[in-house]
């Protein structure tokens, strides 16, 4: 028979600050938040299949996170996301947003009047070296509700919107 594995015994500051951790979820990663809950689980005597249905995660995850624990202990272990990293940080999103909302493709060099996802990922390659796909400006732009649809309609003093609806009515806004 399989010898069940446990966490070895927590210190009571090691106790501590996992039971600290889980008592900050909604400011917690979910990866870090896992990786306490399991080890205080395994701490209780839970196996690894009941924590691994328990947190939803597979056997071989919770055997990771416990051994993880056992190598690093618990600093590195709580400090240390999962997951792959993040290719896109928050700058290069809201260069992206700047791009859409204040600059014109011309202003760049490219021959558009108005900005399409292939525009925008030129411009990102060509002034900023970020290489980013058409889905992934689609879903920065989404995040924040923003149209290219939208934003090349816009006139001043009128939105889309109100274009669209104007057109809807049976005649085209002036002016």
């Amino acid at each position: 028979m399989k010898q069940r594995k446990f966490v070895r015994p927590l210190t009571d500051e090691e106790r501590q600050k996992l039971l600290n951790t889980l008592s900050n979820e909604e400011h917690l990663h979910p990866s870090i938040y896992r990786k306490a809950k399991a080890i205080l689980l395994s701490e209780q005597g839970k196996t690894i299949r009941e924590i691994a249905k328990e947190l939803g995660v597979t056997e071989p995850a919770v055997i990771y996170i416990i051994r993880n624990f056992e190598k690093e202990g618990i600093d590195a272990f709580l400090n240390k996301k999962g997951g792959r990293k993040e290719k896109f940080t928050d700058e290069h999103k809201e260069i992206i947003l700047r791009l859409v909302q204040q600059f014109t493709p011309v202003e760049f060099g490219l021959k558009k009047k108005f900005w399409t996802y292939d525009a925008i990922s030129k411009v990102m390659k060509r002034i900023y070296n970020v290489k980013i796909s058409y889905n992934t400006i689609r879903k920065i732009l989404l995040d924040k509700d923003i149209s290219l649809k939208e934003t090349r309609y816009k006139t001043e003093g009128k939105n889309f919107k109100s274009i669209i609806s104007a057109i809807k009515r049976g005649r085209r806004g002036k002016g």
